[in-house]
């Protein structure tokens, strides 16, 4: 049975909500930064890879993958270039709740709301693309 990576998002969404549940609540809410991006990300990355792009299984998929985006013209050039900023946007995000100790003007709240926010807007967007 393969995982299906909106779990994640859920997951992320849950401990938005109930950031005290399980312990502290920074770490809840950088934990749901986390698991948001990486849902949106393993989304974005299988639809890149049904439709052609060879995926490397390293640090350098999280670049490349919306740079395919980018790649792609047409009618959905509009989506897909909104689907790569995000996803740059959301990984930058990412990167702050994993490896800055103090995040300074940002509160982790903020940054968990507008990390899943994004989310949810690539996977709907992926969604759009796929019709």
């Amino acid at each position: 049975m393969s995982f299906d990576w909106i779990d994640f998002l859920e997951l992320a969404i849950k401990l938005q909500a109930s950031p005290d549940l399980l312990g502290s609540e920074e770490a809840s809410y950088r934990t749901a930064v986390s698991r948001a991006y990486y849902a949106a990300f393993h989304l974005a990355l299988a639809f890149a890879t049904s439709k052609g792009y060879a995926p490397s299984h390293s640090g350098n998929d999280h670049r490349g993958v919306p740079a395919y985006f980018r790649s792609g013209g047409g009618a959905s050039g509009r989506l897909r270039m909104r689907i790569a900023m995000n996803l740059d946007r959301i990984r930058d995000g990412r990167r702050r709740a994993d490896y800055i100790q103090n995040l300074g003007e940002a509160s982790p709240e903020a940054l968990a709301r507008q990390t899943i926010h994004f989310a949810k807007h690539i996977v709907t967007d992926l969604q759009d693309l796929s019709m």
